[in-house]
This record gives structure tokens, C-alpha cells and sequence, in this order.
């Protein structure tokens, strides 16, 4: 990529950042690691075991075997590169990645953190000795559209206890794991609404004190993620908003490599006037997966207007 002339004209010492979401949203709300190699198997589980009752004395033992199952993450590689001809604008940037443009490269990268962790929530994971082996989304964990209504409704406070008691049926132990809702600000708005109509105004400002001053809302126990970027939250095939509620241990992100977004800022010393002249450049390699169904409930909803 190339910048504009006329950008460089006009802006030649103040170059600024365009308003833009910097960093990930969800990325501290799953387990993340470091791996190697072209596939990694970040967790491995124990399935459940039955106990065996002894029924006489001088009984034989009798070993049963235990099930395991992993779970597999394969990296996906992304960058982004820009040219930046005056020596001023990237004088921070010879000593730290801190100008403008390493920190537009390393908010872009950000972001597809964000796509790929939002699409691993309901898409088919790898298992298997070798991710020769896939597990799809349990559907028995979907709460309804119409959930707290008598018709396709908006997320609600039903919904969110609908989603937590299915949590608890599969033996979530939500005290001990944190629990995060991924939506919209209209989403949100949708809840506090509810919450307004069906128990005063005064619980709903109480509940949503911080919308707008911190943009971090917990309702019930659920820590609510809120993202500006619509698209990363998919839509069923009627048009149905499928809202992720999950636990740290439901979700994982990758990073493969040297486990960090890498931002290398040089002189093209093959060009003339190579002095002048900086080349900006960021690379991530890393992937996501859901590793456990029994922590990912899909809350479906209306697309707020």
C-alpha cells in the first residue's frame, strides 16, 4: 500500500487516526496460548466416568476404559504494510512501534482476532488424534427466539436466564468460571428496556450505570461484551441474531509464532532515496475453536432497530 499524495500534502505533521476499534474485544474473555507447528491440540479432556458398584467380597478388579477427546487449532496467517516517505512521522517508530501507522497496522490485526474468535463460536471443531475429526455446535444449547415473549423478540432478561439455567444443566459451575454475553449496543439497549419495563427505571439504571461511561454492563452474573462491529455477530437463516454465551473455557485463541502481533518498521534500501522513505509492517499468525459444547449457548434474537 501506498499513501496518497494528497494526504501527505495536507497532512504532512499531523497525520491522525480515523475513530476505529483498537483493540480486541474478546480476546480476554478466552484461554489463549502459544504453539508451534501447523496444528496444536490446546486441551485435551477427560469424558465422564461411571463408578462401578462391588457387589461381593473378593471381588476382581475390572479396568474400564476412559474416553479422551482434544481439541485442534490450526493458524491462519494475516499482515498489512504501508509506505510512509517523510522521516517525521515514524521518528517514534525507529525506536518503538508507537506511530500512527504501526498502531493503525496493530488495530487492524486486532480486529480479525475478534473475526476469528466471533466465527468459532457455532462453526465445526477439530478433534481426533490428528483433527482427523470434527464435533459441530450442540443445538440442544440454543435458547429460543421467542423466549420471554409470545413472539420473535429482542434480547431480554428471560433470554439471558434461559441461557445460564442451560449453562447449569450442563454442569457449568458458574461461580467458578466468568461468563460473557458477545452484542451490540443495540442489543443491550434492547435488554435494558426490559429490564426498565418490567421492573422500574430505577433497576434498570442501577443494572446499566456504566453503559455509556465505560461501556461494560453485568447483568445477572453475565459479563456483557459489547462490540460496534454488527457483522461479526452471524445471523441464522431466518435473519435471527445468534448471541454467544460462553465461559473462559469454552473458547481459545492461538497464537503461533512468537505469540504476539509483530509490527517491523525499515528502510527499503534497495530504493533511491531509501533515507527518506520507511516501510511499516505487521504479521500474526493464530486461529481459534470452540473446545467445549456444554460451555457455548447460542441466545437467539431479533435484530434490534
Amino acid at each position: 500500500m501506498t499513501i496518497d499524495q494528497s494526504f501527505i500534502y495536507q497532512f504532512q505533521n499531523n497525520l491522525e487516526l480515523a475513530l476505529q476499534k483498537m483493540q480486541s474485544r474478546l480476546l480476554s474473555t478466552v484461554s489463549v496460548g502459544t504453539y508451534q507447528g501447523e496444528q496444536t491440540a490446546p486441551v485435551e479432556y477427560l469424558q465422564p466416568i461411571e463408578a462401578q458398584e462391588i457387589t461381593s467380597r473378593n471381588e476382581q478388579r475390572n479396568p474400564v476404559d476412559t474416553a479422551y477427546e482434544r481439541r485442534w487449532v490450526k493458524p491462519r496467517s494475516f499482515d498489512w504494510g504501508a509506505r510512509e516517505h517523510h522521516l517525521d512521522k515514524l521518528k517514534s517508530a525507529m525506536m518503538s512501534p508507537t506511530s500512527q501507522l504501526s498502531l493503525e497496522a496493530t488495530a487492524g490485526l486486532q480486529r480479525r482476532i475478534d473475526k476469528l474468535i466471533a466465527g468459532s463460536f457455532y462453526t465445526t471443531a477439530l478433534t481426533g488424534k490428528v483433527a482427523d475429526e470434527t464435533k459441530v455446535f450442540d443445538t440442544n444449547n440454543v435458547v429460543a427466539v421467542d423466549t420471554g415473549a409470545g413472539a420473535a423478540t429482542t434480547l431480554n432478561l428471560e433470554k439471558l436466564r434461559a441461557g445460564l439455567s442451560l449453562l447449569v444443566n450442563n454442569q457449568v459451575q458458574l461461580g467458578s468460571e466468568p461468563v460473557y454475553l458477545y452484542a451490540t449496543m443495540r442489543d443491550v439497549q434492547a435488554l435494558q428496556r426490559d429490564v426498565e419495563a418490567n421492573f422500574g427505571g430505577n433497576a434498570a439504571n442501577n443494572m446499566f450505570a456504566n453503559l455509556y461511561s465505560t461501556g461494560t454492563v453485568t447483568v445477572e452474573g453475565v459479563n456483557i461484551v459489547i462490540d460496534t462491529d454488527t457483522t461479526n455477530i452471524p445471523l441464522d437463516g431466518s435473519g435471527y441474531r445468534r448471541l454467544p454465551l460462553y465461559t473462559s473455557k469454552g473458547m481459545h485463541y492461538g497464537y503461533f509464532g512468537n505469540g504476539a502481533i509483530r509490527v517491523d518498521v525499515t528502510r527499503p534500501t534497495h530504493l533511491r532515496g531509501y533515507m527518506d522513505t520507511f516501510d511499516v509492517y505487521a504479521q500474526m499468525a493464530g486461529n481459534a475453536t470452540r473446545l467445549d459444547e456444554k460451555r457455548v449457548i447460542e441466545i437467539k434474537c431479533t435484530v434490534p432497530v
